[in-house]
Formats: C-alpha cells, structure tokens, sequence
C-alpha cells in the first residue's frame, strides 16, 4: 500500500507516516506494508512493533489536532531538557530568580534552532521524546530504577540499547537488568498485541536497512556514511573503526561514571551511538545540542565551542544542509558533523568547574 504525499503534508513528514502506517494497522493491512512516496523516495514505518503501540494515539486523532499536540509535546520536551541541565545536573551556575528563568527560556529557543531538535520539530519525529526519556532515567528516575525506561525507550527506537553496554562496563548491574528487562517486556507487549507485525519485524524488517535510507547519503551522519562518502566501502575497515570507537567511547564514559559525571557520561554514549550505527540522521543527535548546553555551562573557558557548536549546526548551516549528494566542498562541510562526534567520543566532556556553596551536580 502507498501514499503520494503533497503540499502541506511534507511538514511533519515523520509524523505523518507515523499516522499513515498506524492507522493502516489498525484498518487490518498491516504496519508495514504501508509507504508514502514523497521527495522522490519511499517512507515507510521503520520502527519495532512497541512504536506503534506507543504512538497508537496519532492515528486516532484529526492529523492537525495530532500536529499541533506533537508540537506541543516537543516543545515542552526541549524545555524540559534545558530545565534539568540548568537545574539539576550543573546547579548554580544561573541564578535562581526570574533572571535565571530569562536565561533558561533564551537557551530554549537556542536549543530549537541548533539542527538535531529543529528538525525533530519540522519532521514531527521520536527523536528528541526518546532522548529525553533517556535523560529523564539518568537524572530523574532513582538509581534502583534506573535503566527501565531506557529499556522501554529502546523498544521504540533501537539506538538506546547502546545503554546496556555502558551498564556492565561500569558495574552498574541493577540498571543494565533493568534495561534489559524494560526492552524485553515491551517488545513482549508487542508480540501479544501484534504477533504478525513482530514476526516480520524481527526476522526481516530488521535487516533491511536500506528501508530506513541510503547509507551513502548526506543526510547520513555515521562513521559508516563518512567511510562510504569518501570511497573508503570497506565492511572491515568499518568495523574494525566502529569497534575501536565504541571501546574508546565506553571507557571515556566510565571514567565520566567514576567521578560522578553521570550526565556526561550519558551524552558520550549517546554521541556514540550516533556515531556507530550504520545510519544516523540528525534528528538522532539530539545528544550534540545536549552537548552544547553543558559546555556553555560547565565553565567560561568552554562558552567559546558552546557557541561554535550552535554556529556550526544552526538549522540554517551549510554543514546541516538536508542534501542526499554534493560537491565536494559541500561533502567537506557535511563530514563535520561525525568529526565532531568522533571529537567528542575520544575526548569526553570537561570536568565542571567549582561553584561556590554548590557540589559538582554532574549527575
């Protein structure tokens, strides 16, 4: 079954074959036998079986009344994740009074303009919801029960299983039963609710990553794209770099873990699973806006690359442009950002300077 789509209805792209493909389950043909065509290529529902319970909602709602809620949802979301990072993870470093409150709504409407939200925002997508959950479970969410949402969150979108690794390099055992637990009794769910959908799903859907888009792409921010883009198509250089990076980046995360930088900790492994997964668009770095946030906070000396990231990836930067292919001085600037998560990867966050009267909050 397709869709053409037209006019209006390529804003929110993301949530309209989210609509689209759930309402099409719920009319018997099925979740993913459903596609929209649309910018000369195919967009289908990419997503495990517990996506489209969890989102069973948008296609229950008129599409404008689901839009407009998104919307709202995102919004707040991003707020939301300014909130805590002010607040909670470098407290004290922005006064508690309606200056302080002034400061937070301006690093909002900064965060929505850096890419990686601005265009979950455009897209109508997952992304910066599921972020948040995972963020909500590191800050929020008390340590025996940590992990269980990031499990649940994986079982929407795969990208957070990257949190379990994490969780056994750093003995931090209870939370990675957790995740594991949360991932399998929603993906569980799913199974009872849609036996057919999750077959398909986890036997083939799964493997077929050319239905989630083209790896050479672009708009492909991963070390798998960069190495494609720029001639170098080999599976075993690929691995062998993935490989690499993903121990590095799990051992620069424990060492965050060690000194009681939980935070950081999680942003480099969110980095880094942007990094290493075989497809990453910017919608999923919504970790690189996190980023920014905590280095124009975490000392003076760092405001400096808070503001060259934000430059960098602005929505309206070259570097973020929403190109499948390119001259090579555009392929130059679009490597940038797995550069920059590579960056990140290796070096890990800056320690948090003292602040008088107030503990070092990272976590």
């Amino acid at each position: 079954m397709n869709e053409l789509v037209a006019g209006t209805q390529r804003y929110q792209l993301d949530f309209f074959v989210y609509r689209s493909s759930i309402q099409s389950w719920l009319s018997g043909q099925g979740l993913y036998s459903f596609s929209i065509t649309v910018f000369d290529g195919q967009f289908p529902f990419t997503y495990p079986p517990f996506a489209a319970l969890a989102l069973a909602w948008v296609g229950l709602v008129p599409i404008h009344w689901g839009q407009a809620i998104w919307l709202t949802v995102q919004l707040g979301v991003a707020l939301g994740l300014v909130w805590l990072v002010v607040r909670r993870v470098l407290p004290g470093r922005v006064p508690a009074s309606w200056l302080g409150d002034a400061v937070i709504l301006i690093a909002w409407m900064v965060a929505i303009l850096n890419a990686p939200i601005a265009q979950s925002l455009m897209l109508g997508q997952v992304s910066l919801v599921m972020v948040a959950l995972v963020v909500v479970d590191f800050v929020v969410v008390p340590a025996k029960f940590r992990g269980i949402l990031t499990g649940i969150t994986a079982a929407v979108k795969l990208l957070p299983l990257i949190f379990l690794p994490y969780f056994l390099v750093t003995r931090q055992w209870r939370a990675a039963a957790n995740t594991a637990g949360g991932f399998a009794a929603a993906t569980g769910l799913a199974f009872l609710v849609l036996p057919q959908e999750s077959l398909l799903f986890w036997t083939q859907m799964i493997f077929q990553t050319g239905r989630v888009g083209e790896v050479s792409s672009l708009r492909n921010k991963s070390l798998l794209a960069l190495l494609s883009q720029w001639g170098l198509n080999s599976t075993w250089l690929w691995l062998g770099l993935a490989a690499a990076f993903t121990a590095f980046g799990l051992w620069r995360a424990a060492q965050h873990h060690r000194r009681g930088e939980e935070f950081a900790a999680m942003v480099v492994v969110g980095l880094l699973s942007g990094l290493v997964a075989p497809l990453t668009w910017l919608h999923h770095l919504v970790w690189l806006t996190l980023a920014m946030i905590y280095l124009a906070l975490v000392g003076r000396r760092w405001m400096l690359a808070a503001a060259a990231i934000w430059v960098a990836f602005c929505f309206f930067s070259p570097v973020v442009a929403s190109l499948a292919s390119g001259p090579i001085w555009l392929m130059i600037l679009q490597s940038a950002t797995t550069l920059t998560l590579a960056a990140f990867v290796l070096t890990g966050l800056p320690r948090p300077t003292p602040v008088a009267g107030v503990g070092r909050g990272d976590g």
